[in-house]
């Protein structure tokens, strides 16, 4: 059984991340919290777990196998590096930090302490981009030349608490705090590496840093452009809700489109010259799959093959550099 401390104890760990911990039982099991915020501390639906104002000191009471970093990614770095010099394995949110240097910081601290850092890409076990992964591997595009992806949500509200919560990711990562996920799809389902990124955004008179409306065009080294159109200002400032999902995969033998409006059944469908299908997918919750993950990561600290699924420290890293440069160019032309 993996014994995880799990550090921030906020809205994202409320919703998800302990519910997920909780059902990888009995292969995963949460023994200790911590978070500096007491008033977290106090609500965080956590059990027996025992509770700490320093994840310096949850770590050094020992009895630990691996940290989940639930906190702002501004702090993912050090904390993670913390919990790998201990010994202890790491799932760090995503961002996994806010700059290529503290990614590259941390994927080193993990290759030194020999532990596994898994970088909480849950999206890559959704079943329509593991769909999308089988119809590639199995020859039905032929070569992969252009992935079009679409994302468009408003965030959450601007008002309220949780439009407070909204304003913090946004001034770390804008728009790009959840369309990291759809970049790291591109590398999943192709591999490679990121060059020639450009980037506009758009703020609608919002303070924060970050665009929360940006379009980026990137190419991968393994031969694909990609073109990431995501969004915290659809619907973020009327009450109304609205959501866009458009991804298309377009290859030299097929395409694939998936469509999610959050209105009609979502579907993703092929259509190539060996074969054509359609999948209707059930949607799917961020606890659901990222119970999958931590199930993962049990494996892996016995000695188990890490499956593709499960996001390391270096895909954490790339997306990182697609992150950034995206949102300094953005900035730049604002």
């Amino acid at each position: 059984m993996l014994r995880i401390g799990l550090v921030g104890c906020g809205t994202h760990a409320n919703w998800a991340v302990v519910p997920a911990i909780k059902a990888a039982a009995p292969r995963a099991a949460l023994v200790a919290v911590a978070d500096v915020n007491a008033q977290n501390l106090a609500k965080i639906e956590a059990g027996p777990a025992k509770r700490y104002s320093d994840h310096r000191q949850m770590i050094a009471v020992g009895g630990l196998d691996a940290v989940y970093v639930a906190t702002l990614a501004n702090t993912h770095a050090d904390i993670t590096c913390d919990a790998l010099a201990a010994g202890l394995h790491v799932v760090c949110e995503k961002p996994m930090a806010t700059s290529v240097e503290d990614c590259t910081r941390m994927t080193q601290a993990a290759a030194k302490a020999r532990r596994v850092l898994a970088v909480n890409f849950e999206t890559r076990y959704h079943a329509e981009i593991l769909q999308i992964r089988r119809w590639i591997d199995e020859g039905h595009l032929g070569r992969v030349e252009a992935i079009h992806i679409q994302d468009f949500w408003d965030g959450h509200k601007v008002w309220g608490e949780i439009g407070a919560r909204r304003k913090r990711l946004t001034d770390l990562a804008g728009a790009l705090d959840c369309g990291i996920h759809k970049a790291d799809w591109a590398r999943y389902w192709c591999g490679g590496s990121w060059k020639n990124i450009t980037a506009l955004g758009r703020w609608f008179d919002e303070d924060v840093r970050f665009a929360p409306h940006i379009g980026v065009l990137g190419e991968l080294d393994s031969g694909q452009m990609v073109t990431l159109n995501a969004s915290f200002a659809y619907s973020a400032y009327i009450k109304p809700h609205a959501y866009s999902h458009v991804l298309t995969v377009v290859g030299s033998q097929g395409v694939i489109n998936h469509f999610e409006d959050r209105v009609a059944p979502s579907v993703v469908r092929l259509t190539s010259e060996a074969l054509t299908a359609t999948h209707e997918v059930t949607a799917t919750g961020h606890a659901d799959v990222m119970t999958k993950l931590i199930r993962d990561l049990a494996d892996a600290a016995e000695g188990k093959p890490i499956p593709r699924e499960m996001a390391r420290g270096e895909d954490g890293l790339a997306a990182q550099i697609f992150v950034e440069e995206a949102n300094k160019q953005a900035v730049a032309r604002r």
